[in-house]
């Protein structure tokens, strides 16, 4: 199958040579030097787009492209017919997509399974290049209880560090059995750790609470969506302010990139 693959950060060339060594035909466009092309989108049989599809609702994810690709120009190209393949296509960017077939491979659970483990293990690795102290002497509260809380905790207790975690749902268990601690419990708490690992995507972290944290501890931000942190609150209360957006792309595009093709290939034959 001829597939037009559009944008995307490191891990859309990896997912396209997975595709090619599956047997399709990829052409990338809108990468590195060259702009989206019409030509490559006129004989297309399917369409590859990123994960996220858009982090504005307006423009493509494509920050290797050299100029932006707007949604909605994008989807007035794309044939009539030919399905689109796109990850994490909410409400918005379905009524954009009206008129297309669109196929939403973050509904994967293996994606989202391996994205949130890759997630997790960058951002470690960022963490420890910060800490003046070894990561398993590093008290560490995760916020949170989806799937990259989860994972986060996991390693971390895998690798012996003093974790916690604090939830609305206290009803969930982690690997080793503990559940996060309720809400309420996070202005009594906050004091004891060194750093703070937010994945939750609403801001649950207000003023009072950023200055119960200690001075110089760590506040590791992995939610996707903008807006949550408070960053003249974090400054006020003397905490050093770590943002990982994308991380898979920049820590293992290999592996996440193959991620994706991987959870591509089955809507793929179904088509």
């Amino acid at each position: 199958m001829k597939i037009c693959a559009i944008g995307g950060d490191a891990r859309m060339p990896h997912a396209a040579a997975a595709l090619c060594e599956a047997g399709h035909e990829v052409t990338h466009t809108a990468y590195g030097e060259g702009p989206l092309s019409p030509e490559a989108l006129a004989v297309a049989e399917a369409v590859l787009l990123p994960y996220p599809i858009s982090r504005d609702g307006v423009t493509l994810t494509a920050p290797a492209s050299p100029l932006p690709v707007p949604l909605s120009s994008l989807f007035a190209m794309i044939p009539e017919g030919v399905p689109i393949l796109g990850g994490r296509a909410d409400a918005a960017i379905r009524e954009r997509a009206a008129g297309h077939r669109l196929f939403d491979y973050a509904e994967d659970e293996g994606f989202l399974g391996k994205n949130a483990a890759i997630t997790a293990e960058g951002a470690l690795s960022l963490l420890m290049a910060r800490l003046p102290s070894p990561l398993f002497e590093t008290p560490c509260l995760v916020l949170g209880s989806g799937r990259l809380a989860k994972a986060t905790y996991d390693l971390l207790v895998g690798l012996h560090v003093p974790t916690a975690a604090a939830a609305r749902n206290t009803a969930v268990r982690f690997a080793d059995g503990r559940p996060p601690l309720p809400l309420a419990a996070l202005p009594a708490e906050l004091g004891h750790y060194d750093v703070l690992i937010n994945t939750v995507p609403v801001p649950l972290l207000t003023r009072s609470l950023l200055l119960r944290m200690r001075r110089g501890a760590i506040l590791l931000e992995l939610s996707a969506a903008p807006g949550v942190l408070d960053t003249d609150a974090c400054r006020a209360a003397g905490l050093e302010v770590v943002t990982a957006p994308a991380l898979p792309g920049k820590y293992a595009p290999r592996g996440a990139g193959r991620a994706i093709a991987a959870a591509v290939l089955p809507i793929l034959s179904s088509l």
